[in-house]
């Protein structure tokens, strides 16, 4: 769909940049995509919708209309856009077009359209037949008709929101009915257009409520489609993606109400041209869409698609936790249990009174990812009802479910995409005998929780094993039985914290008594390569100077740097097209000078601050030289982007007693080199009588300490000066399956001990000793 003007709203806006939010990786394999060759021509067929056993759709063709010879010269001299109907033959491809409804007709454009659930009530987009805007042109607006008994479309009624000084169009029913979703340009909005949503009460229709800065952009938002699931779908310019309009979906939560981030729907829906008008059918299996792509009949052609295979990526993409009952021991439905979902790539920055910071991945290759500043929460969560469910949105890929009640153990699910939510059997076990491990993970660099890691809870005596997940504070717990000890330990993207050892042994087993324990985890989600895009830096029209709308995005780069004193990066600006490109090139120079200058202000080395300025060399939409575009639009490629050229170590926010966990996968301790490896006294199988023993367990648990010295004979497999090695050494001894270790830290000597068990035997400890031995590792037996 090409050149198409104001007068039909913006139906297509180009896109050149790369995009906002993470692309869905759907395999070709997966989709089988067709074109329906026997509705398409070389005018525009468009915007499909479900009707009966087919679809309609808009389009130019004229054969059978009424007013055949009515051209637009202000949309590039297309004909008339009325609606066609189209039904399936019996393998499923649509069949030749047929004029929906002539009674439908006008000397105006008609279309998009969506149906009610009972198919006799149509709402559409129509041209405003008489009254012209201020701008000289007749508006797009949005009507009603209803279907009599004799399939005759009548009672056409405009809806009480629109206004005819702006577009209201591309209308989308809810499945109850009684709420429309619409695309505008009504001023008030985050750009040119923008969706908003409209309630039904009784027979009035209310106002109309902007979706907001997480679904709508400075570009467009067009195309709504309200799936049966509440996945909306929508096309977009603003939020970035393969190339013109993008395909997105966005779910609402249904205890906030707000929406979340949208996703790109990604090849093969998504393509360098327009791609528009999605459905999807109930079942997230089959569905149509219209695009301009390469290799079509001649402008936009409607193209259907079937998701091949025993799993819907559309069902896991929309997907919430339906089918997923929690039950008490007898199985009957439990009310007030409170459910969490974590994604898996989530990743918190920071996070201080739950206004969490977040890096999304983006689409543009493994390296680009998007900050997001507002996101006010990691996950989302909900409260079981009386039939023992809760409607709790998941985002595309895997999460794992929290579920938990006062007086109850908590339980953890892993939902993947291939999970059959109805087939878990989840029954509360109430929590007795046991005391309640508060348990919290904190990236050791800084101190930020950590969502979604595994919690390994080891039982010392009996090696029993459990697992639990951190939540969206970094928070896990379990009850604890009674007169046991357990090693600890968090597992995330490979990398193991340092374990801490937790004991019940000396509390008295009362549900008051509570055992705290705060694990850290080593590494960084940072890397050299890395380039993030700040999404709300903006410039104004041929000025180099801030807007205040940047500094909280800035903020958050400074704390980035702070926490990583020898991160260097490199400050990426970007003008829009309008002047001369030397011009542009010195004006995104200054803006880069501008951003310098305000990091600089907060305390950060210019000598870790490359500026660079690329001028309009690198557009994110449309708006090229001499392209007619708003001033939201050209607002859209002043904007600034930072990539990391080094990350460095970062700042140790607990001091050199806090424990450290590595990403060093070399197997190298540094063990080879005497001076940074473990002392003479350290070697072979001898047994070491320390006058140094009092001991730092590094977690400050004082159940380590006692733990320790209840016990003779202590194997040490290796004492360091260097606690980086220490932990090396640790995590190489967690693989090999020695899960109750922990790092001690020496008083006297301040040497690094890695502690494998403790035992009341000699021959015990030197056993394992020499089972060390045979497995290459030298260890010797501390007597206590």
């Amino acid at each position: 769909m090409k050149k198409v003007t104001t007068l039909l709203a913006y139906l297509i806006i180009a896109l050149t940049a790369s995009n906002l939010y993470g692309q869905i990786a759907l395999g070709d394999d997966r989709i089988v995509l067709t074109n329906e060759r026997r509705v398409n021509s070389d005018e525009l067929e468009y915007s499909p919708v479900f009707y009966k056993d087919g679809i309609v759709f808009v389009t130019t063709r004229t054969e059978s209309l009424l007013y055949s010879n009515i051209k637009d010269k202000r949309a590039g001299g297309v004909h008339l856009m009325s609606m066609y109907w189209s039904q399936r033959d019996e393998e499923g491809f649509l069949k030749e077009p047929e004029s929906f409804s002539n009674e439908l007709i006008t000397k105006v454009h008609e279309g998009p359209m969506t149906f009610d659930q009972t198919a006799s009530t149509i709402f559409f987009s129509r041209n405003e037949l008489s009254e012209f805007a201020p701008d000289k042109l007749l508006k797009m607006q949005i009507y009603q008709a209803e279907k009599d008994s004799l399939e005759i479309w009548g009672k056409v009624q405009k809806l009480s929101f629109n206004n005819t000084a702006y577009n209201f169009m591309h209308p989308t029913i809810s499945a109850e009915g009684d709420v429309l979703y619409l695309a505008s340009d009504v001023p008030g909005g985050q750009g040119g257009m923008d969706l908003y949503m409209v309630k039904k009460v009784g027979e009035i229709w209310g106002q109309m409520v902007n979706l907001g800065p997480t679904v709508n952009t400075p570009g467009n938002e067009v195309f709504p489609y309200i799936a049966a699931d509440g996945a909306l779908y929508f096309s977009s310019d603003g939020h970035g993606g393969l190339g013109n309009l993008d395909l997105f979906f966005t779910m609402q939560n249904s205890s906030s109400q707000k929406w979340s981030a949208p996703e790109n729907l990604g090849a093969p829906f998504c393509s360098p041209a327009d791609d528009l008008g999605f459905i999807v059918d109930s079942e997230n299996r089959n569905g149509y869409f219209s695009s301009d792509r390469l290799g079509g009949f001649g402008m936009d052609d409607i193209y259907s698609f079937h998701v091949d295979g025993p799993f819907s990526p559309f069902a896991d993409a929309n997907r919430n936790l339906d089918g997923l009952v929690i039950k008490d021991a007898d199985g009957n439905p439990m009310e007030g249990v409170d459910i969490s979902a974590i994604n898996f790539n989530e990743i918190a920055l920071s996070g201080a009174d739950e206004n969490f910071v977040k890096l999304l991945p983006g689409d543009n290759g493994p390296d680009n990812f998007v900050l997001d500043v507002n996101s006010g929460e990691m996950g989302e969560k909900g409260l079981t009802n009386a039939d023992g469910t809760a409607k709790v949105p998941l985002r595309r890929g895997s999460s794992v479910i929290k579920i938990e009640k006062e007086g109850y153990l908590p339980e953890y699910v892993v939902v993947t995409p291939e999970t059959d939510l109805s087939k878990l059997d989840i029954k509360m076990r109430k929590a007795s005998n046991c005391l309640p491990l508060d348990g919290e993970l904190l990236m050791q660099s800084t101190q930020v929780a950590v969502a979604g890691a595994e919690i390994h809870i080891v039982d010392v005596n009996s090696k029993e094993a459990i697992i639990v997940y951190s939540d969206r504070e970094g928070k896990f717990e379990y009850c604890l039985p009674c007169n046991h000890s357990f090693t600890v330990y968090a597992v995330k993207n490979g990398i193991n914290s340092a374990p801490g050892i937790v004991s019940t042994k000396e509390i008295a087993c009362t549900q008051n008594a509570r055992v705290p324990l705060t694990l850290y985890l080593g590494g960084t989600p940072l890397y050299a390569g890395m380039t993030i895009q700040l999404p709300n830096i903006y410039f104004n029209f041929n000025d180099a100077s801030l807007r205040p709308d940047a500094y909280p995005d800035l903020n958050e780069v400074v704390a980035m740097m702070n926490s990583y004193p020898g991160m260097k990066l490199e400050l990426a600006s970007h003008t829009d097209s309008r002047g001369g490109s030397s011009y542009n090139l010195d004006l995104s120079k200054r803006r880069s000078a501008s951003v310098l200058k305000y990091l600089k202000s907060k305390g950060i080395g210019g000598e870790r601050l490359v500026p660079r300025g690329y001028g309009e060399s690198q557009l994110r939409n449309r708006c090229a030289s001499g392209v007619a575009c708003s001033e939201r639009e050209h607002q859209y490629n002043r904007r600034t982007e930072v990539k990391i050229l080094e990350v460095g170590d970062p700042e140790l926010a607990l001091g050199n007693s806090a424990p450290i966990a590595s990403n060093d996968d070399s197997g190298n301790d540094g063990t080879d080199d005497p001076a940074m490896g473990e002392p003479d006294a350290g070697k072979g199988g001898q047994e070491g009588v320390s006058d140094d023993t009092e001991v730092t367990p590094l977690n400050q648990s004082k159940s380590i300490k006692t733990e320790y010295k209840n016990k003779a004979f202590t194997v040490v497999a290796g004492t360091f000066a260097n606690q980086d090695f220490a932990v090396r050494r640790q995590n190489l001894l967690m693989k090999m399956g020695y899960s109750v270790t922990s790092i001690v830290k020496q008083s006297r000597s301040g040497l690094y001990a890695v502690y494998v068990n403790t035992y009341d035997a000699k021959s015990d400890a030197f056993g394992l000793v020499k089972k060390l031995a045979g497995q290459q590792l030298n260890a010797y037996v501390l007597k206590q």
